[in-house]
């Protein structure tokens, strides 16, 4: 995956204004191959889905879709208590621990084996 955010930048530009791009990173800084475009324009999403889902971008077949907020499960929590007012999508906030992370994975407990 070599597509930098200029250039998917571009390549939504010329159907919507582009307010910010994300490419999520893996460690060492390499592209995970997925991102997120935001445009200014929330009524023109379905027709760049329409002209650029399954399209050759840098001999590569993209999917185009709209993110959608994770729904919830169980009961409401009240208040704002862990909420997420910030209107990104679930995948976009993992993509964005995982850059923060810089990679790390967390190392598992050993078990103590049975005599």
């Amino acid at each position: 995956f070599t597509a930098t955010q200029d250039q998917l930048n571009a390549l939504v530009a010329s159907h919507a204004t582009v307010n910010e791009v994300i490419l999520a990173m893996g460690p060492g800084g390499k592209p995970k191959g997925f991102g997120f475009v935001f445009i200014a324009e929330k009524d023109k999403g379905e027709a760049v889905v329409a002209a650029l889902n399954n399209s050759d971008f840098e001999g590569r077949n993209i999917k185009v879709d709209i993110a959608k907020a994770k729904g919830g499960k169980g009961g409401g929590r009240g208040g704002n208590a862990g909420g997420n007012n910030s209107g990104k999508s679930a995948r976009e906030l993992q993509a964005l621990r995982e850059e923060g992370e810089g990679g790390k994975k967390r190392k598992r407990r050993q078990r103590q084996k049975k005599d």
